[in-house]
């Protein structure tokens, strides 16, 4: 056995007795265990340290206990002139991030004689007020990481009635991300004019222009065009396109039943039709434009097809290069398509459901 691994066994026994009694005791001795144990293994992750603890046999604690005592202790290494219980200073160390902010948070809990309840409360206006204000700035939800997820799609974008109508939020963070002010703006599946709603009723995105263009036209500001004859715009003219195709099969009865409709295709079809999408995309974008696609991997028990790392291919082979990809949680298999019965027939046949779609952007080099 290893003295890492008899270290731990000790380790472990010595936290299990303080858990209950001594939470910033906890972090104290996690912290320079953590610390000692780095040091001798030669800059050993003091992460794979914290998760090695949290899963030895005999812990009887989680990580998650683990991290925040350790941050009760790294934010306050002296509780003797602090009035509050410990747990309170734990809760302040593990949610909130701005020094002046636990001060706050600390004062007005003393003041007011806060239990527990009501300080995470506190803390969950706080956020709450925050994401507001930010909302308020730029007129939606502003995501921070590449995970998108909205637990509905906002009413002001799109037409409500319109099937595969796409979330407006989805639309406005990949104009806040990569289009450009002054920007020229193309849609060549325009829907139901989600984009031209975001842009028009956005006073942040007011500096773009926009057109938009669709098999089928449902809003004045749509003009009628088949993609697969191009994309009627100058070339090199345009500065960001955004894609919401129809996945071939995955959509098939969603529109009409023209031979032309990307919808009614067949997957080798729509593969090879979107190579001439891509095509267009090139042709008109300028050098240093961005295009943005949207699409999902399409699974069933006996077939599976990648159609992002499919898309991504095509984009490469036409000179573009990327420089995003963000996952799209879907509100439909979030929602109602997901009942019980349907989950738990997937569950009988081990058979995953597809929950996730992906927004890959590429950049004209």
């Amino acid at each position: 056995m290893s003295q890492m691994a008899t270290d731990l066994d000790i380790i472990v026994q010595l936290l299990n007795e303080l858990c209950g009694d001594n939470l910033w005791e906890v972090g104290k001795t996690v912290t320079q265990i953590v610390q000692k144990l780095s040091e001798e293994e030669g800059g050993n992750s003091k992460g794979k340290i914290l998760q090695g603890l949290a899963e030895h046999p005999d812990a009887h604690f989680a990580l998650s206990f683990l991290r925040e005592c350790k941050a009760l202790y790294e934010i306050y290494p002296d509780l003797t002139n602090k009035r509050l219980p410990q747990s309170f200073y734990l809760v302040l160390a593990a949610q909130v991030h701005d020094a002046e902010e636990r001060k706050a948070f600390e004062k007005e809990a003393l003041s007011n004689s806060w239990n527990l309840t009501r300080l995470k409360k506190a803390i969950w206006d706080r956020r709450l007020a925050k994401k507001q204000a930010e909302k308020s700035k730029y007129g939606f939800d502003l995501c921070v990481t590449n995970l998108w997820y909205f637990n509905s799609a906002d009413p002001r974008f799109g037409k409500s009635h319109f099937k595969g109508r796409i979330a407006g939020q989805i639309v406005a963070n990949a104009l806040h991300y990569y289009t450009r002010p002054g920007d020229y703006i193309i849609d060549p599946f325009a829907g139901s004019g989600t984009l031209g709603d975001v842009i028009d009723k956005l006073e942040y995105f007011r500096d773009r222009r926009y057109r938009m263009y669709d098999l089928y036209p449902v809003d004045e500001r749509i003009q009628q065009n088949d993609i697969l004859n191009g994309i009627p715009e100058a070339s090199e003219s345009v500065g960001y396109v955004f894609l919401d195709p129809p996945y071939g099969s995955i959509s098939q009865g969603y529109y009409s039943g023209q031979d032309n409709d990307l919808a009614q295709m067949t997957h080798e079809e729509f593969l090879h039709h979107l190579s001439t999408v891509v095509g267009g995309c090139h042709r008109i974008l300028k050098t240093g434009g961005r295009v943005s696609i949207i699409l999902e991997p399409y699974l069933t028990q006996k077939f599976f097809l990648d159609f992002p790392s499919e898309a991504r291919a095509k984009f490469l082979y036409q000179g573009f290069k990327q420089i995003g990809k963000v996952y799209l949680a879907n509100q439909t298999m979030r929602g109602g398509l997901s009942t019980a019965h349907f989950v738990q027939e997937c569950k009988k046949k081990s058979f995953m459901l597809s929950d996730c779609r992906e927004l890959l952007t590429f950049e004209k080099v």
